[in-house]
């Protein structure tokens, strides 16, 4: 679609965004669980789910990794 292989996407789109499109797509799922974790009473696993992930553990590890706390702590914080 773009007319560029996959590695000179990623290094054009580095260079414009500042990230990789990995960490951009990453960055955009913990930033959507955030939103529903503060705005919604939905179990932390359907927010997993709806985040993409298949796996409650690699959610959890993903978002107290860029968050720097676990998602039910960041729901309590938030609350």
């Amino acid at each position: 679609m773009t007319g560029l292989g996959e590695p000179s996407f990623i290094r054009v789109f580095k260079k414009a965004a500042g990230y990789t499109p990995h960490a951009y797509v990453m960055d955009a799922r913990i930033n959507a669980a955030r939103s529903m974790l503060s705005n919604s009473s939905k179990p932390v696993e359907q927010i997993a789910l709806n985040c993409g992930y298949s796996k409650l553990s690699v959610f959890c590890s993903a978002f107290k990794s860029k968050v720097g706390m676990p998602p039910m702590e960041y729901r309590r914080r938030t609350l």
